[in-house]
């Protein structure tokens, strides 16, 4: 042994503690006896208890593992030898063994309640008080602590000969044989582990009293039942492994659930060897069990509470960090050693990587610069108290509030936050309080007089005072000269005011202020001579200077500096004179704008008096609710009291009430208006005193005083009065032309007399803006209302040309003729006109060739009117419109008495027919002309044959009239003459080509009744398809069997058709105007005419007709686009 004899250290802040070696033999059991010693000597380390507690099974689990991979071959020991190094604050394991090579799983032995991470080689396994680390070892070996025993013990353990020959003959659970077999038994029985033996079937044989409590048992009860009755289900599997390696005669260690007898599970630590019997051969096993339930369940709460921290822990939003102080030979702090730190710790200070490193190393300087932090740091560690400091390291440019927790003897906590924002916004604070005070003074002393002279004084005696420098001058800057002159200056030596600096004198430095508008420190000395000649000369040499600027715009500059020294200016003087000269800027300019006014106020005192404009002051005069309600006159100018039209000596210090009792209170409202707004007011006033008109502008001086000006309008307004009416005129006569013309396109476009009059007895009332409107025509010597618009009382009344004395002039001159007051010009009859309510009318004659065939009345009936120029144009214009209208409807009267003998006479019908029930309609699509080109004709050819035509011819008037008769009477001369319907339709198609224009064209149904034969024989040349209604109800359409008549030269033939027309069957006949009438874009159609047709009970001739045109007229609302005949033919019996 003397050979694996080494002592190894345990080195604890400088002191010594020297352990022993353990030898551990291959013997069952001997791993427990070895696990006391061990566990005596690892209490005496400097450790906290989780890490002492890891150590202890680590160690014994790593002296099992010796026991089950040693053997005798060798004939020493098996021995493992482990060095425990402590140096700071980490506890280092070196490893090695004795070459055995036996490979330990390190993971299967690392504490659960440490966490692992890797390192550079190394495994670190850390704890909140300590750090166990140990480097990894060649082909995984693990070593354990050995102790020398005395001999005695040694010999009865490590004798690896004679081990080997007891366990291959004797076995292990023979007693010792010097040790009495009750004592062995009295030891098995009632030691502290469980002894549980199984022979080779797994059955139990032996368990002592421990096992059989820990399960529920008794010890009888247990024997002969195999193991797998007491494991959890989840553990067989595990247990046929153990077996299985039993059998190998290999010893193992391992924890394992076993099932109570109540059905609750416990966790144990199992150690197992195998038995073998007298000849060596396998006999079953050994185990040796420990209670582990109540250990497993302090892991579990253990390793949550560990892993809440650590979450906590590393969520902190301060910085945190573990520390062991490290003290010198007279115990003053020196260094402390970062242990631990969270996530926070980084971001809060830059720093990383600091665990295991001195903050001297980390933060180099830091004794020398914060000896401070030492000082509270040990003072906290030795005493355990809690302290709170705030400090700033230079290093880190930060501030941090650090409180210190002690954990004495030599660790303390740390927990910190960076707190530089706020530090600094404090400092900024304070300054800029500090600053506020000096410019609160300043401003105090600037605003407390109102003179230039003493504003400027005040200016350099606050400035001087601030700086520390004694001269100080104020120059104003010409932006369109851009030179500088003195406006005031102050001090030793100063410049002399009025003094003017040229551009090219100013030095480079202040030229830069008209840009950059921020105070500079001039340094002259080191300004090129030429360019400070004159700041020189008064002994310039380091000077500051600060702009004035207002609303923007640089109006001069502070200059600030001691004659013939070089006395520096700090960064706060600097920024207080920026600020101060800020304000200065305001406070001068305004001091020189009251000394401008003061001076200019004298000039205006003799220009006040010599102005034309009037001019005054008034000083408000307050009643109830701070309204005014009179006004003083402080002062008014000679023009002002000329155009008031009282004295100016008579005015001053009176009332507006007192001088014009009259005076209208509204004007008092438009001085309130300025007094509450502060706005000037205009308006205009008219003076009933001097009966003018005047522009007023009142000006707020300050609550409750005015200023006003008065300026003469009165010929202005005449002026813009007339300009006005002109202007209105002649925008009145062009929308008088404008609906003159629309009058005429109404005229135009219309050609029935009675709306065209109507209409235009609306359109004029509305641009006249008449309240009626009377159209009268001469009538057998009397003039008669016909239309009118407003006035229907009138219609209808006869007048003598005498009882209206203004219309006869209107007839006898042609010219309108307007009347303004009708109650009282002689023109008029008062009593008609008070009759009908008329004070204004004007009248305009209607003239057709030098005939007054009418007269238009315009009436106005709420108020007198006169009349303009453009609206006695416009009646003039409209009466000329009317009578080409009334023109035209004599004519169009002329027309349709000629349409209509003409039409009557084409569309004769005769008035009756035997056998047969007839009816038929013509309508005209326009009452203007009712000859169109559609036509019907019912004729005899024989008395049992009735001939039937139906056409319709293109165009209109008297031209289709007469193609229209042609047509018919072609198809009955060559009817009668006995041809066919097919035969007449192509001698009329070829003799309506001879005669018509090749533009027109007719369409024509011919058909031939047959009484006799009952039958109905047609020939459809283009012409719409006819109904044929049946007794039944049902309804069909006759088809087109022929080209039209006169139309474009074809070869297709007119053929005839013949079909049955039973009695009381209906055949109804038409034109396109029936089916093409529109409303909205909808047709009538054909649909709809067979479906009258179809619904009509009884069927009548006259009854189909009336039927037709009464849905048509409801669907067209009574307008036809087109003329439309109607033809219905009804079968008698």
């Amino acid at each position: 042994m003397a050979s694996d004899t080494t002592a190894w250290s345990v080195i604890r802040t400088g002191r010594e503690l020297t352990l022993h070696e353990f030898e551990v033999a291959n013997l069952p059991g001997s791993v427990h006896l070895v696990r006391s010693f061990v566990s005596h000597e690892i209490s005496q380390l400097p450790l906290s208890d989780e890490a002492r507690s890891d150590l202890v099974s680590a160690v014994a689990e790593a002296a099992n593992n010796a026991a089950v991979h040693g053997t005798a071959a060798e004939g020493r020991p098996n021995t493992v030898l482990t060095r425990i190094t402590r140096l700071d604050s980490a506890v280092r394991v070196r490893v090695r063994d004795n070459g055995r090579g036996f490979r330990p799983k390190l993971r299967e032995w690392k504490p659960p309640d440490l966490m692992a991470e890797r390192g550079r080689g190394v495994f670190i396994m850390k704890t909140l008080a300590d750090e166990v680390a140990y480097p990894r070892v060649r082909r995984g070996t693990l070593c354990l602590l050995t102790k020398r025993f005395d001999e005695p013990v040694r010999e009865s353990i490590a004798r690896p000969e004679e081990s080997a020959k007891k366990r291959r003959g004797e076995g292990v659970l023979r007693e010792p044989e010097n040790m009495p077999p009750v004592i062995y038994r009295s030891l098995i029985e009632n030691a502290l582990e469980g002894v549980w033996v199984i022979d080779t079937e797994a059955k139990t044989v032996f368990v002592n009293n421990r096992t059989a409590k820990m399960l529920g048992y008794s010890a009888r009860e247990m024997l002969g039942h195999p193991l797998r009755d007491f494991l959890a289900p989840e553990s067989v599997q595990l247990h046929e492994r153990v077996k299985e390696r039993d059998r190998t005669g290999k010893s193992q260690q391992f924890e394992q659930d076993l099932r109570r007898r109540d059905g609750s599970i416990i966790h144990v630590l199992i150690a197992t060897s195998p038995l073998y019997d007298e000849t060596g051969r396998y006999a079953g096993s050994l185990g040796l069990l420990t209670d582990i339930t109540e250990r497993k369940r302090s892991e579990d709460e253990l390793r949550e509470s560990e892993n809440r921290y650590r979450s906590l822990f590393g969520a902190m939003r301060e910085g945190f960090a573990y520390c062991r102080m490290m003290f010198d030979k007279h115990d003053r702090p020196a260094d402390f050693v970062y242990l631990q730190v969270n996530n926070a710790f980084p971001r809060l200070t830059g720093l990383r990587k600091v665990e295991g490193k001195r903050v001297t190393e980390v933060i180099p300087g830091i004794r020398r610069s914060n000896p401070e932090i030492f000082q509270v740091y040990g003072r906290v560690t030795r005493s355990g108290e809690t302290e709170q400091i705030e400090v700033y390291l230079d290093q880190l440019k930060k501030w941090l509030s650090v409180t210190v927790y002690g954990l004495p003897p030599d660790h303390f906590v740390a927990v910190f936050d960076d707190v530089t924002e706020r530090k600094l916004a404090a400092r900024q604070a304070k300054e800029q309080l500090e600053a506020s005070e000096v410019l609160i003074q300043a401003a105090q002393a600037l605003t407390s007089h109102v003179e230039l002279d003493k504003v400027m004084k005040a200016l350099a005696d606050v400035l001087l005072r601030l700086t520390g420098h004694k001269r100080m001058a104020v120059a104003l800057y010409n932006e369109d000269r851009k030179d500088m002159t003195v406006l005031y200056a102050a001090g030793d030596r100063p410049f002399q005011a009025g003094l003017v600096f040229p551009y090219e004198s100013i030095p480079r430095p202040v030229r830069k202020l008209t840009k950059e508008r921020r105070a500079k420190i001039v340094d002259y000395d080191r300004l090129p001579k030429e360019a400070t000649g004159a700041a020189r000369a008064v002994g310039a040499r380091l000077g500051l200077v600060a702009p004035l600027v207002l609303a923007d715009r640089l109006v001069g500059i502070v200059s600030i500096d001691t004659p013939d020294e070089r006395v520096p200016f700090d960064e706060r003087s600097v920024r207080l004179v920026e600020a101060i000269s800020s304000q200065a800027a305001a406070v001068a300019q305004n001091a020189r704008l009251l000394q401008t006014a003061r001076e200019n106020e004298a000039r205006c005192a003799s220009m006040f008096d010599a102005v034309r404009e009037g001019f005054a002051r008034y000083q408000a005069v307050y009643g109830k609710a701070a309204k005014i309600v009179d006004l003083r006159v402080l002062d008014v100018n000679p023009a002002g009291a000329a155009l008031s039209g009282k004295p100016r000596e008579q005015q001053i210090g009176r009332t507006w009430r007192e001088l014009w009792p009259d005076v209208d209170p509204q004007l008092f409202a438009l001085y309130e208006q300025a007094d509450v707004t502060g706005r000037r007011v205009r308006f205009e006033d008219h003076n009933a005193i001097t009966g003018r008109w005047y522009d007023v502008r009142i000006q707020p001086i300050e609550r409750g005083e005015f200023a006003a000006t008065f300026v003469d309008v009165t010929e202005l307004k005449e002026t813009e009065a007339e300009q006005a009416r002109l202007l209105e005129a002649e925008r009145r006569a062009e929308e008088l032309t404008s609906r003159l013309n629309e009058i005429n396109l109404i005229i135009n476009s219309i050609l029935r007399p009675e709306e065209i009059m109507g209409r235009v007895v609306d359109e004029a009332a509305a641009a006249m803006r008449a309240d009626s409107v009377v159209l009268d025509l001469p009538e057998d010597g009397m003039w008669v209302p016909r239309y009118t618009h407003g006035l229907p009382e009138i219609l209808g009344r006869r007048f003598r040309v005498e009882e209206v004395p203004f219309l006869d002039e209107a007839i006898r001159t042609k010219r309108p003729v307007d009347v303004a007051d009708a109650f009282e010009d002689p023109r008029a009859r008062p009593e008609i006109q008070r009759q009908y309510g008329i004070p204004s009318v004007l009248v305009a004659p209607v003239v057709s060739r030098n005939e007054v065939i009418g007269a238009i009345f315009f009436n106005y009936h709420r108020a007198p009117h006169s009349f303009t120029s453009a609206e006695k144009d416009f009646a003039s214009g409209l009466a000329a419109a009317l009578a080409i209208s009334l023109q035209n409807a004599q004519l169009y009267e002329h027309e349709r008495m000629v349409a209509d003998t003409l039409q009557t006479a084409l569309l004769t019908m005769p008035g009756r027919l035997d056998h047969l029930d007839f009816a038929y309609q013509y309508r005209g699509a326009s009452e203007a002309v009712q000859v169109g080109g559609d036509f019907y004709d019912l004729f005899s050819i024989t008395p049992a044959r009735i001939g039937i035509t139906v056409g319709d011819v293109s165009g209109k008037g008297l031209d289709a009239a007469v193609i229209m008769s042609t047509t018919k009477s072609i198809i009955r001369a060559n009817a009668i003459a006995g041809a066919g319907p097919e035969a007449v339709m192509q001698r009329t198609d070829s003799m309506l080509h001879e005669e018509v224009p090749p533009d027109i064209f007719v369409t024509t149904f011919f058909a031939v009744i047959d009484l006799p034969a009952q039958s109905l024989t047609y020939c459809n040349a283009g012409h719409p398809q006819p109904f044929l209604r049946h007794r039944n109800g049902e309804v069909e359409q006759l088809a087109v069997t022929g080209p039209l008549l006169a139309g474009p030269l074809t070869t297709q033939p007119y053929e005839s058709v013949a079909v049955t027309l039973a009695p009381n069957e209906l055949l109804f006949l038409y034109t396109d105007g029936l089916i093409e009438a529109r409303t909205d874009g909808e047709m009538f159609g054909e649909e709809r005419v067979g479906r009258i047709l179809a619904g009509l009970e009884p069927v009548e001739s006259r009854q189909a007709i009336d039927a037709v045109v009464a849905e048509l007229t409801e669907f067209s609302a009574g307008r036809l686009q087109d003329d439309m005949a109607l033809l219905a033919v009804r079968r008698m019996q």
